[in-house]
């Protein structure tokens, strides 16, 4: 609860501030409009019930920073009952090239994998495979989501 506190006016002020720059021409194209469409509900303080057309379409945008906060609104917008379905489309982007991205993929899936036992068999395969990736941040992410699944299994 504390966390949401300040992430909802934070949020609002990036799509604020988002919304300047493409209506003074800094910011333009695809990428400015998807983000716009992907962050509008965060304005509001809204929770979408299920991630958006948009969210899904940013997931296979070509920049990498539309496509790290698609994964985010994916993850933070999915209802438990829409988990697996959401999982396979994140699972996708802990293959992407860029880092940043697949650590935010290992962080969507994640917080999808707690939804109930069926996506948490099948994120633990995916993350353990980023224990092996190639750039320390995701390694260490990978194996800090894992330490924490184990933790909540074994205290059930």
């Amino acid at each position: 609860a504390a966390a949401r506190s300040w992430r909802g006016p934070l949020q609002g002020r990036l799509v604020g501030r988002l919304r300047e720059q493409v209506q003074d021409g800094c910011l333009s194209g695809t990428s400015a409009s998807l983000l716009l469409e992907i962050l509008g509900p965060c304005e509001a303080g809204a929770v979408a019930e299920a991630p958006s057309l948009a969210v899904l379409h940013g997931l296979h945008d070509f920049d990498p920073d539309v496509r790290r906060l698609a994964l985010w609104a994916a993850a933070s917008s999915t209802p438990r009952s829409s988990c697996e379905g959401v999982l396979a489309h994140c699972a996708g982007l802990l293959q992407d090239p860029a880092w940043p991205v697949r650590l935010a993929a290992l962080e969507a899936v994640a917080k999808l994998a707690w939804a109930n036992l069926a996506t948490c068999t099948v994120a633990v395969p995916l993350l353990l495979l980023r224990a092996r990736d190639c750039d320390w941040p995701v390694r260490r992410a990978a194996l800090d989501v894992l330490a924490r699944l184990w933790e909540d299994l074994m205290s059930c």
